[in-house]
């Protein structure tokens, strides 16, 4: 997709396919005359459409990430990274930005899609089960304002807090 701004993708030598990418359709997003996220698709067991793979959220696509969530009807979302992780030199670098709240004190906001997401829970899973990886798993709250028949809909957060950058986790069972 060559018309993508480059201010909304992470990484400008990661392209989304035309073909399988996901649109932003919302209310406020066909207003805003707006459709890009940089997700796709993914073809799973059951149709093309099983699965959405997209790169860590920026600060200003947060609320697009959220948006896409309510419009997809996502019920769990897989973290493959923690939002910040050392180089090699011991630097931090940016993989993702926090786009859930870290506890139940601070809900996000998105005024502009009449969205709250909250957290409610957060357990961390025991890594002697995956192998070594460390899971965190948070349950999340949305509710959309914009959507009264939505009061307020679950979506499961899983982050593998350890896996590899760039690697191969280290059993195929994950």
């Amino acid at each position: 997709f060559k018309a993508a701004p480059s201010n909304l993708k992470r990484h400008a030598t990661v392209t989304v396919w035309d073909e399988t990418r996901v649109k932003l359709r919302l209310p406020e997003d066909k207003k805003a005359g707006k459709d890009f996220i940089h997700a796709n698709y993914a073809r799973g067991p059951f149709t093309h459409k099983d699965y959405i793979m997209t790169q860590g959220p920026l600060p200003d696509t947060v609320a697009d990430f959220w948006g896409m969530v309510v419009q997809e009807k996502v019920g769990l979302i897989l973290m493959l990274c923690r939002c910040e992780e050392e180089t090699k030199e011991g630097t931090k670098k940016s993989k993702s930005e926090q786009y859930w709240p870290p506890d139940s004190s601070a809900p996000l906001q998105f005024p502009s899609r009449h969205l709250t997401v909250t957290n409610e829970m957060w357990a961390d899973v025991d890594d002697q089960e995956l192998d070594g990886i460390q899971l965190r798993q948070t349950q999340l709250y949305l509710t959309r304002t914009a959507q009264p028949q939505l009061h307020r809909r679950p979506v499961t957060h899983l982050q593998m807090r350890n896996l590899p950058d760039m690697a191969l986790p280290p059993s195929p069972q994950l």
